[in-house]
């Protein structure tokens, strides 16, 4: 149950890891071959489940938002369908709303980023989220197959001027082999591809009450100030391809490379593209389990390797069927993260577990058409202890971690701001720099208790989480809870 339960918890990613804020400094899915699933779905699961979460001043970003807080619903399933064939899905939905967001009218914005549409305004917005995923892997003989279909949709939306809606659509599909070459030893590939699409439309209800101008943001504060105030319906259509390889043995290891392409489009200029974004990804990790004693550990290193590229299409003055002149390279960012983590497991003890983890983050922009730049070098130490005790018909899983953020010589060169840009949003990016590089401390908290029932529903369960956080410099401190309930069977 649990193998199956550690499984299907990843797969649903996209749409927790929007609520968690985490997309810009994290993968939306872990290095991954379905094809492997026959080796973790070892028994069938599925739990279904409505919760509620909160958090405040947590996020790094003023496009984020400073708060949201979200009612969802999940349900999750994995089924072992005999000695050769497994199978697995899930839905998710969440309803809420992000507050005071400013300088992105762009729904998912870490998928859009530095193109991002934006006003001087700001705002609360409300927003609703689907997720459907879907798959299964066969094993005959050596060999395994695999295939992974997954499905989100969002919509986005501001009740007062000006009035942004978006929508979003993302689908993925993984297919993977595997070929057992040894007994515990084996190897692996996997190929992934994505589309990606936005379409946002801005609306004025007062017209007479509402003095704002829409920009066409090209990061760091830039805009392309030809197409600014002139437009207010917009396009976004991504590309993505990738593929990777694994190894399973005395150490495991998973390779990854992805390129995605990104187009910001005017449906109301011909369709014309005026930004793109190309992004090459490279995910490496190294792990090796062993036992010591009666505890059972875990060793592994990872590096997350990404650089994003703009370019500005540029079109001939006065001309009405927009001719293509040339291309400008303004912007660019590196997103680079070295991880270890170490973790013991001991069964016999309450099922003890503690997990240390420290990652370095190196976040670098640069926008050479208004010289501006940002370098946060951040170091990341995090320690935590959880263990399960049982009584009867109960089951109790808590757990503590604490972690430490330290700035390692972060700078920035930001300048003063231009005559055409818009008022503001200079010391919007100073707030995102120091949000992310300034030094914070931060406590989580959880508990899970199971209820047994009967054998179609196997337990009732109750899941709390709290989370606080402490920044320097002055900046507001944050936190937020996360409560769950429903059952399993």
């Amino acid at each position: 149950m649990s193998k199956a339960r550690l499984l299907i918890l990843p797969l649903l990613a996209p749409c927790i890891l929007t609520l968690a804020e985490e997309q810009d400094h994290n993968p939306s899915l872990a290095s991954f071959n379905p094809a492997e699933s026959m080796a973790v779905i070892d028994t069938s699961h599925s739990s279904v489940g409505v919760g509620f979460a909160a958090m405040s001043r947590t996020a790094d970003l003023v496009e984020l938002g400073d708060a949201w807080h979200a009612w969802r619903a999940e349900g999750r399933t994995a089924l072992r369908l005999g000695e050769r064939l497994c199978a697995w899905g899930g839905a998710a939905y969440a309803d809420g709303v992000r507050e005071d967001v400013l300088w992105s009218e762009s729904a998912d914005y870490a998928e859009v980023g530095p193109m991002a549409v934006a006003d001087t305004l700001g705002g609360d917005k409300d927003f609703e989220e689907y997720t459907f995923l879907a798959g299964f892997a066969w094993q005959g003989g050596r060999a395994a197959l695999g295939l992974q279909i997954d499905y989100s949709s969002k919509s986005e939306a501001r009740t007062s001027d000006p009035r942004p809606k978006a929508e979003s659509v993302a689908a993925r599909v993984r297919i993977g082999g595997r070929l057992n070459i040894a007994d515990g030893m084996g190897v692996g590939l996997y190929g992934l591809l994505r589309k990606y699409a936005q379409d946002l439309d801005i609306k004025f209800m007062n017209v007479y009450g509402t003095a704002t101008t829409i920009y066409q943001l090209t990061g760091l504060g830039a805009d392309y100030s030809r197409f600014s105030a002139s437009y207010d319906e917009f396009s976004y259509e991504g590309r993505t391809a990738g593929g990777g390889l694994t190894f399973s043995g005395p150490i495991s290891a998973v390779a990854e490379f992805t390129r995605r392409h990104t187009e910001k489009i005017l449906p109301d200029a011909y369709n014309i593209v005026i930004n793109e974004t190309f992004e090459n990804t490279i995910q490496f990790s190294l792990g090796r389990q062993s036992c010591v004693g009666p505890w059972m550990t875990n060793l592994s290193a990872s590096a997350h390797i990404k650089r994003l590229e703009l370019s500005t299409l540029i079109y001939a003055s006065g001309d009405k069927s927009y001719r293509q002149i040339a291309t400008r390279k303004p912007y660019s960012r590196d997103l680079n993260t070295v991880s270890l983590r170490a973790s013991l497991f001991r069964p016999d003890i309450h099922r003890l577990a503690l997990d240390f983890d420290a990652i370095f983050c190196n976040h670098k922009q640069t926008n050479s058409e208004v010289a501006r730049s940002t370098d946060v070098k951040t170091l990341d130490i995090n320690l935590g202890v959880s263990a399960v005790t049982d009584w009867r018909r109960v089951s109790l899983s808590y757990g503590l971690s604490a972690g430490h953020r330290l700035d390692i010589n972060s700078s920035a060169t930001l300048g003063t701001p231009r005559s055409t840009e818009a008022s503001g949003i200079l010391s919007g990016m100073r707030r995102d720099f120091l949000l992310s590089s300034a030094a914070l401390t931060q406590v989580e908290a959880s508990a899970r208790i199971d209820f047994s029932l009967s054998r179609r529903v196997r337990t009732l369960f109750i899941d709390l989480r709290g989370r606080g956080l402490w920044r320097t410099e002055g900046l507001p401190n944050g936190g937020g809870v996360d409560v769950a309930l429903g059952v399993t069977m």
